[in-house]
């Protein structure tokens, strides 16, 4: 028996020739070193398998990563474009409370002149008449 011939054999039947059982030294060398090939064979498409999944994994958390750092990074955008307009209503509010407080001074001066001259002209009318 050939080692070529052996790669017909299920694994099964390769187990019982490896166990000694009926085959001569040969084929039980021959079954046992079939056996630890397609074991290695069946190892390596597993590695490799496990290897391609976590590439592939790897790719997808990058593709995430990314889709998430831009989508964090429109955020930030928004939120200054949000911020500056805030911004600028507020100083708009500030300058036009400084208008208003500016106004109500001048106002403010204005009514203590007008009262200023009406005492002015009581003190005149009251000293006018004597």
């Amino acid at each position: 028996m050939e080692e070529a011939d052996l790669r017909d054999f299920t694994d099964a039947d390769l187990e019982r020739m490896a166990l000694g059982t009926y085959v001569t030294p040969a084929e039980f060398g021959l079954a046992k070193a079939e056996l630890d090939r397609r074991r290695r064979a069946h190892e390596a498409a597993r590695d490799e398998l496990r290897w391609k999944h976590d590439v592939e994994l790897m790719d997808v958390q990058g593709r995430y990563n990314a889709v998430q750092q831009d989508h964090e990074s429109a955020l930030a955008r928004e939120q200054m474009a949000h911020a500056e307009k805030l911004t600028d209503r507020q100083v708009a509010a500030a300058v036009d409370s400084a208008r208003a407080t500016k106004f109500a001074a001048w106002s403010a001066a204005f009514s203590a002149a007008g009262a200023i001259v009406a005492a002015v002209v009581a003190l005149l009318q009251y000293f006018g008449s004597k």
